[in-house]
């Protein structure tokens, strides 16, 4: 990786920057009291979160839709507590909670500091699979719209990171090359894997606390990146 070639940062959201996890269990905790569902937030969360993954990769590999995944994560959630609702209460609650999630919009701690010494140095972007109207609010509420000069969603290129498609459509929008460009995200395949399998470099945050091939180069804390950058 020469850093002397680099123009551009191109930043994953959620769990990179915006701190997912904490923002998430705000939102549900509102939604389990909205709904009067007697289920403890922690054991909610504990069942929720690895079946939300698997909705997440069924997602990223079009075996689903975008309604699939919101509706089914909470279905299949509810069932491991003997609980059952309809479909039309499932979409009412999966808009409950998107709501509230973009209420709450805690960042790594590090992040910003980071931005602000980076920001100096790079143009930056953010690609996203995340929903499109969501991710927006997201970005400015945080904070964090001053920072990026382009935003590209998988909502808008009509696919979603690992796919070459969605990271040449934010190249084009940011009139910059792979070559002059590093990743930066937390998912390892479709940040990691899809930047590298177009030219870029990359960096994965562990934040996931995963083992990844030795010759990728990983960072356990956004601050690291002003020793790299």
């Amino acid at each position: 990786m020469n850093k002397s070639y680099i123009t551009d940062l191109f930043f994953d959201l959620d769990h990179t920057l915006w701190d997912f996890e904490t923002n998430s269990e705000l939102a549900f905790t509102e939604l389990l009291k909205y709904f009067n569902i007697s289920i403890h937030i922690q054991d909610f969360l504990e069942v929720y979160k690895p079946i939300n993954t698997m909705y997440w990769v069924k997602y990223s590999e079009n075996k689903i839709t975008a309604d699939e995944l919101k509706t089914r994560r909470l279905s299949d959630t509810f069932k491991h507590f003997s609980t059952h609702y309809e479909h039309q209460k499932l979409e009412e609650m999966s808009k409950v909670y998107l709501d509230k999630l973009v209420q709450h919009n805690f960042l790594f701690e590090d992040a910003l500091p980071t931005l602000n010494y980076l920001k100096e140095k790079y143009q930056m972007h953010i690609i996203t699979n995340g929903f499109t109207e969501e991710q927006y609010v997201k970005i400015n509420k945080s904070g964090l719209s001053t920072y990026f000069r382009t935003i590209t969603t998988s909502d808008d290129v009509g696919v979603k990171k690992p796919d070459p498609q969605i990271f040449k459509e934010a190249l084009k929008k940011a009139n910059s090359t792979a070559e002059k460009s590093i990743m930066i995200g937390d998912n390892f395949n479709a940040d990691i894997v899809g930047a590298t399998n177009i030219g870029m470099d990359a960096i994965h945050y562990d934040f996931h606390k995963e083992a990844i091939p030795s010759h990728f180069k990983q960072i356990r804390t956004l601050s690291e990146l002003k020793n790299i950058l």
